[in-house]
């Protein structure tokens, strides 16, 4: 297959690769900063980096938009594309419909489920890739793509994704910023991060196996009100994490009631 990424960030980097591993020719790379375009393509084969979007004499069969949500209304309406592409966007959000700006007839969504970052190890062919589209031509064309880079392939409706998206949200960035947190806490008192490393792993691994809300322990889940209080005392001087601390002590001291 010919395909074409309008996108040159760490998403980009990525697929580019496992497209290109499966056997399938990247085309183009498009940048609004040509030099980040020529960076992605300098480690492809046969691909042209451009700043432009104007891809009328392309050779490629599929456009894969992967830029941040806030710009695909701008490329969609901006981009020239062949009268018989398809045009996919990867945004876990936007909606489907956004994709109408495009003029096309073909028009569909892929969207990995993964969190990337570049010049990372990634096994493509674990990362769940979501499907949609308006035609059949854009579904099968889109699966095909799909089946070849990912074992872990599903079609959702537009609601079905963003609520993916949300659930997505709270597994990996809300994570993220709790263990973040955690760890700035340990730094400010002189203790290394490793001594948590035991906890998260059991953490995630039993997460995996049981409904993590009946494995909950702690403060809140005992309703132990002393250690709470002393916690906000620890936090006195940084108002936005005392904030989160009892925003999220508060839901699991409600979920204790709706479990009785």
């Amino acid at each position: 297959m010919h395909i074409s990424i309008i996108g040159a960030g760490n998403l980009a980097f990525h697929l580019a690769h496992a497209i290109e591993k499966a056997g399938h020719n990247i085309e183009e790379i498009y940048g609004r900063d040509i030099e980040s375009a020529q960076k992605l393509v300098d480690s492809l084969e046969n691909t042209t980096a451009q700043s432009h979007l104007n891809f009328s004499q392309s050779f490629a069969k599929i456009f894969i938009v992967a830029v941040s949500d806030d710009a695909i209304e701008a490329i969609t309406s901006e981009v020239v594309l062949p009268d018989d592409a398809i045009i996919a966007h990867t945004s876990g959000t936007v909606s489907i419909e956004q994709l109408q700006n495009s003029g096309l007839d073909d028009f569909g969504i892929f969207y990995p489920l993964q969190t990337f970052t570049k010049n990372t190890n990634l096994n493509f062919e674990e990362v769940p890739i979501v499907i949609n589209s308006n035609s059949e031509n854009a579904r099968k064309n889109l699966l095909e793509l799909a089946n070849s880079i990912s074992q872990s392939v599903i079609q959702l409706t537009d609601e079905q994704r963003q609520h993916l998206h949300l659930a997505a949200v709270f597994a990996n960035n809300f994570v993220n910023y709790t263990l973040g947190a955690a760890f700035d806490l340990l730094n400010a008192s002189g203790i290394e991060k490793k001594i948590l490393i035991p906890l998260i792993q059991e953490t995630v691994r039993k997460s995996l196996i049981f409904d993590p809300k009946s494995i909950q322990t702690g403060p809140g889940k005992r309703e132990d009100y002393n250690t709470i209080g002393k916690h906000i005392e620890l936090l006195a001087d940084d108002e936005r994490l005392m904030a989160v601390y009892k925003s999220i002590t508060n839901n699991i001291i409600s979920a204790n009631g709706d479990q009785d």
